[in-house]
């Protein structure tokens, strides 16, 4: 990946050892064939089993000019009877690899989307149609350091009632914002040493495009910071402690009555990947429907402001290092974190959970299954008129391809 459009790069210098002064630097390249196909599956139990796929056509290198165009397509499929939707999302973009003439990279993606968003009171599906724009700057600001700045992006957001096909709600989120990035893992897949962190600040605005009308005004700032460290335990490559402390803060900046930031821009834990043990359904979110008033979280908006923390830690040991499919290792873990709202005091924001799990390293990844306990699981609604209490299960299973 980090050799472009080469297949091959040598560089030398024919004077080494000598004692002249001006040395001559020998680089030598071959370019790769410049059009590339790539396709892929994977699987995880998100909701009962979910299948995913991609296929992706890329030419990188048009008229010798370094310029690109990629075309991805990412269907998905749950076998959740109550969505049953061939959720999708195409993905255009062209590379300029030399803005204002120096190496500055840009980028120019055109986006459709269209994914499950939740559940309706009546337990109908929600689909969220996306269809965006983005306009963005990339810089390497040395082999380790990278800076993408979106200059621009807007995103028309429809959702709709699957059953029916009723529209729910429209809106536009226009957003301006850079993302910082530091990396010096030994291997970004699956990570034995090293650290990766990043920092992510957005801003969006009804003066660049945002919904402001009768029914609604989003205007918001939003940040989020990641810093995740990998390291070697006793000098075994195989044996690995990795942990992950992340946060961010999220401010509604309008006065208007109709403000507040939209459920899919706010900040919510739970499932495989912020705290396991966890389902990904809305009843284990956190915060979950219940804790915040609203018969679904497609309803809620974040009219003050809010922050939330999360820390994630694992222990990853070698089991069998001969097992068919790839080394068999075992892993130990806890996760914790909360979500903050200073419009409304939510009970015992702090949720956290531990387990076990298996992991098999395949060619295209980290086969992960992974067991993991609650361990303040909650009461959450008592029963009335002879219903039944409704409680928080005491684990979840998460089966997937990827570790964090």
């Amino acid at each position: 990946q980090t050799l472009g459009i080469f297949s091959r790069v040598d560089i030398r210098m024919p004077d080494a050892g000598t004692t002249l002064s001006e040395r001559t630097i020998q680089v030598e390249v071959d370019e790769k064939d410049p059009g590339e196909v790539r396709v892929g599956l994977g699987v995880n139990n998100e909701l009962l089993l979910t299948f995913r796929g991609y296929l992706s056509v890329s030419y990188a290198n048009l008229n010798g000019t370094g310029r690109g165009l990629h075309l991805r397509l990412d269907p998905k499929f749950s076998t959740e009877p109550s969505i049953s939707y061939l959720e999708n999302r195409t993905t255009l973009s062209y590379l300029e690899p030399y803005v204002f003439n120096v190496r500055n990279r840009g980028r120019v993606n055109l986006v459709r989307d269209q994914r499950f968003s939740g559940y309706t009171a009546n337990r109908d599906a929600i689909i969220l149609e996306e269809n965006s724009i983005g306009f963005l700057l990339e810089k390497d600001l040395s082999r380790t350091t990278k800076v993408t700045y979106t200059a621009y992006s807007f995103a028309n957001q429809l959702q709709f009632n699957r059953r029916t096909k009723d529209t729910i709600k429209t809106q536009n989120i226009a957003k301006t914002g850079p993302l910082i990035e530091y990396d010096i893992r030994d291997n970004p897949g699956s990570a034995t040493k090293g650290i990766y962190a990043f920092l992510n600040a957005e801003y969006s605005d009804p003066a660049i495009g945002s919904s402001q009308d009768i029914t609604q005004t989003i205007h918001f700032m939003k940040t989020n910071a990641s810093f995740s460290f990998y390291q070697q335990m006793f000098g075994k490559r195989d044996l690995v402690w990795a942990n992950s402390l992340r946060g961010g803060y999220l401010a509604n900046l309008s006065n208007a009555s109709n403000s507040g930031v939209p459920s899919q821009e706010s900040f919510f834990l739970g499932g495989r990947a912020p705290i396991r043990g966890f389902a990904a359904h809305d009843l284990e979110r956190i915060p979950n429907p219940i804790d915040l008033g609203v018969p679904t979280l497609s309803d809620f908006r974040m009219t003050s402001d809010s922050h939330y923390y999360l820390v994630k830690s694992e222990v990853r040991f070698p089991i069998y290092r001969n097992f068919a499919l790839g080394p068999l290792g075992g892993v130990l873990f806890y996760d914790g974190g909360a979500v903050i709202l200073s419009q409304l005091e939510l009970p015992d924001p702090y949720r956290d959970a531990a387990g076990i799990g298996l992991r098999v390293d395949t060619p295209v990844g980290p086969l992960s299954l992974e067991l993991g306990f609650k361990l303040d699981r909650r009461l959450l609604q008592v029963g009335t008129n002879g219903a039944s209490d409704i409680r928080e299960s005491e684990w979840a299973f998460h089966f997937s391809i990827g570790t964090f």
